[in-house]
């Protein structure tokens, strides 16, 4: 799994331009798609089909949360900016409403899937995908400081 990561992340790091990156990173998205596929059938023991079927759940379910933890960070700076604001009440309730449709959006997931996945696997997808996303930044992380240290050796 860490060498399929190190491959997809070295593919996207040598972008050029901002086409060359929009580019890349739908590449990477793929190539990172097809390693979680490959884990899903392996792990969960799920067809193909049940697979993509999975992962286009799970992008389109990321998708929707991610907005949604846009918005309430958007919200989160205005609470932050002025505490004080007339209208503080209505602020923290739009916050507490966006943590609610994180949560049914998580909800709608769990249930989508369970229609052509056990409990067992969807608890097993979900450990595969905490790990997944674990060892993904472990390896980013290693990359860029790889870079950071290639970069002062050439300052020298």
């Amino acid at each position: 799994l860490a060498v399929l990561i190190v491959i997809a992340i070295a593919n996207i790091s040598s972008a050029q331009t901002d086409t060359d990156k929009t580019a890349d990173k739908k590449q990477f998205r793929v190539q990172l798609d097809s390693i979680m596929k490959q884990k899903l059938m392996e792990k969960l023991n799920l067809s193909e089909s049940s697979a993509d079927k999975y992962i286009s759940a799970f992008r389109e379910n990321n998708d929707k949360v991610k907005e949604l933890m846009k918005e309430k960070k958007s919200l989160m700076r205005s609470i932050e900016a002025n505490p004080e604001a007339p209208d503080i009440g209505t602020k923290l309730d739009q916050s507490f409403d966006i943590d609610n449709r994180i949560i049914e959006t998580r909800r709608s997931f769990v249930k989508d899937v369970s229609s052509y996945l056990t409990p067992q696997q969807i608890a097993k997808s979900m450990i595969l995908k905490k790990n997944f996303n674990k060892e993904f930044k472990n390896q980013i992380r290693k990359h860029k400081n790889k870079n950071i240290h290639k970069k002062n050796k050439k300052q020298k």
